[in-house]
């Protein structure tokens, strides 16, 4: 019966890859500081353009290949509509746009600080340039970490090490930003990395490599059975974050329990879109599970 299993898991992945193999892309297509994105364009589950993505499509790109819930998809994949894309064709684009090509695809979202942001743990700040393409020696750097406290894989101690170097680093960077929506970004990003390509917390280099440096999905890939929601995630973010903690802004105290963390998201939700925040908490509360507090005065910090 093992073997039965066995042989059905490998039939499905290499079914999986003939229907989606790699190609790279070419001059005209467009890519984004996100590799997981840039790797479903680059495996066809989406258009290997980068461009004019449907927000419907996304979100199922990201239930079939990543097995991210849904609800939580469209979270994600709305923000990019908003504040990367074209809200009216409810669509966005990766790479970067400008003039009139705006008023079509948005602004994309390779634009800083709308969805990217500084502190990556694999492209440079926007102020130091190139801030959209896979940046080598800032991945030496995580494979450095990963040799010395981990036997060359990477866990909760590897990327928590190297959120904490990436951020000294970045404070001498003048336009240096890395508030509660940065923050939210950047850890979530961490702790989905490890629970779509690793298992128990653990990614083997291999398995990182193919994906941050080739954009590729590994040849031996098997989606992780666990849906990927707020809720998986959280414990893993807050693993990776309390290791080496960080200030937020100068406010140097991250929520520890799961009723700061909601009221975190409140407040950044307020922050960052004072005039939508009514309506984007209820979104949350319906779509993610979390249920939001009405009145956080308890934590004032937060």
């Amino acid at each position: 019966m093992m073997k039965v299993i066995a042989f059905a898991v490998t039939f499905t992945v290499a079914i999986a890859t003939a229907q989606h193999p790699f190609v790279a892309p070419g001059p005209g297509d467009s890519r984004s500081p996100c590799p997981a994105l840039n790797a479903l364009a680059n495996h066809g589950y989406l258009p290997h353009s980068g461009m004019d993505w449907k927000a419907a499509d996304v979100i199922q790109a990201l239930k079939d290949v990543y097995n991210v819930d849904p609800s939580f998809g469209s979270v994600l994949v709305w923000t990019a509509v908003f504040l990367n894309g074209n809200p009216l064709t409810q669509s966005f684009s990766l790479g970067e746009y400008s003039g009139a090509q705006v008023m079509s695809k948005g602004v994309g979202l390779s634009h800083h600080n709308r969805i990217e942001h500084d502190v990556s743990l694999s492209r440079a700040d926007a102020f130091n340039g190139d801030n959209h393409s896979f940046n080598i020696t800032l991945y030496e750097e995580l494979k450095s970490i990963a040799a010395t406290l981990n036997g060359g894989a990477f866990n909760t101690d590897v990327l928590s090490l190297h959120r904490f170097n990436r951020y000294q680093a970045s404070k001498v960077n003048p336009d240096f930003t890395f508030g509660p929506f940065q923050w939210f970004l950047g850890y979530g990003e961490a702790a989905l990395s490890l629970n779509v390509f690793g298992k128990n917390n653990t990614a083997a280099a291999a398995a990182f490599d193919s994906f941050f440096v080739n954009e590729q999905i590994p040849d031996d890939y098997i989606k992780n059975p666990i849906v990927q929601t707020t809720k998986a995630m959280l414990p893993v973010v807050l693993e990776i974050y309390n290791k080496h903690p960080v200030p937020i802004q100068g406010i140097g105290k991250f929520p520890q329990t799961l009723n700061e963390f909601e009221c975190f998201v409140v407040k950044t939700i307020k922050e960052v879109f004072p005039d939508m925040a009514e309506d984007l908490i209820n979104y949350v509360v319906n779509n993610t599970g979390l249920p939001l507090p009405t009145n956080c005065h308890d934590h004032p910090e937060l």
